[in-house]
Formats: structure tokens, sequence, C-alpha cells
């Protein structure tokens, strides 16, 4: 007698799931960096600025001038 094994990874209950879960994540965890605070998120060491500092930061200035806040 042959016994069939059958794999069922996952059905669309459980596919719909992750899903769910992925997209919550994504939606209230992950955050996309925008560009032009790309050099304080991955670059600098400070974890938190004062405004004065960052309107004068070497790291923040030497940026391209299109990816470039201005704070006036």
């Amino acid at each position: 007698m042959k016994t069939r094994l059958t794999l069922r990874l996952a059905d669309n209950n459980t596919t719909r799931a992750v899903g769910r879960v992925q997209r919550w994540f994504a939606d209230h965890i992950v955050q996309n960096v925008p560009e032009e605070m790309s050099v304080c998120e991955y670059e600098c060491g400070e974890p938190d600025c004062h405004i004065a500092k960052w309107a004068l930061c070497e790291k923040r200035l030497q940026q391209p001038e299109n990816v470039l806040i201005r704070y006036d």
C-alpha cells in the first residue's frame, strides 16, 4: 500500500493573515527616511539635534543642493 504525502505550505487564509501582519509592520514600524534626512539618520551619531545645531551641521550642509533642506 502506498501512502501519499501532500505538503500544504499555506492556505489562502494563512497567506492573507501573513500579508496583513506584514502591512501592519510596514505601516507602523518601518518608515521611509526622506532623502534630505538620510545623512542625519544613517551617518550621524547624534540621536537628536537641537534645531540650532542641525541648521549649522557640516555633514548635512555638505549634501548636494537638490536634497538639502534649508532652515531660515
